[in-house]
């Protein structure tokens, strides 16, 4: 377990975003939170997969988790190149 230190500059910096999203009532404060628990989530097992350490298995794995939390939490990435729709649309 990290030092006491440590953990409270993390509860901190979740509860000051918890502040930042205005949550009005009980049911977004809830949404709010599962927002700030699988982002922090999704940083944590980005950063498993990119310690020097991890090991190819490892740090594959970690990146999917990742994929997966951010998926679950609604997040879409656009994705790396033009789209099928942009590539046809250049052919026409």
């Amino acid at each position: 377990m990290p030092p006491e230190s440590v953990w409270l500059a993390f509860v901190q910096a979740a509860l000051d975003q918890l502040g930042r999203l205005h949550p009005r009532d009980p049911t977004e404060a809830m949404l709010a939170i599962q927002i700030i628990a699988t982002n922090a989530g999704a940083i944590d097992a980005y950063r498993m997969a990119f310690e020097a350490v991890a090991v190819p298995v490892q740090a594959a794995r970690q990146r999917a988790n990742a994929a997966t939390l951010l998926r679950a939490g609604g997040w879409r990435h656009a994705p790396a190149g033009p789209t099928a729709e942009a590539a046809v649309g250049a052919r026409a």
